[in-house]
């Protein structure tokens, strides 16, 4: 259905969205962009590309540590 934890998930990270936040499933979720993962649906590039920039702003704002980002993810 159109309120399916995971389809919301996928869709909302196909549509370039970078975090997830509150879904009322995270286990169907998470499973679901797995599963996106695994068939082709989502690419773990885009996967990769969110996280980065995830800990950059987080690196940014000094909530982690810089360095281990930048040795991380470049």
């Amino acid at each position: 259905s159109d309120q399916d934890p995971g389809r919301l998930a996928v869709d909302a990270l196909t549509a370039g969205v970078d975090l997830l936040l509150g879904s009322p499933d995270t286990v169907r979720a998470r499973a679901a962009v797995l599963e996106a993962v695994s068939n082709g649906t989502l690419s773990s590039e885009r996967l990769d590309g969110a996280v980065r920039r995830i800990l950059e702003l987080k690196a940014e704002l000094e909530l982690i540590d810089q360095d281990a980002v930048l040795a991380r993810y470049g």
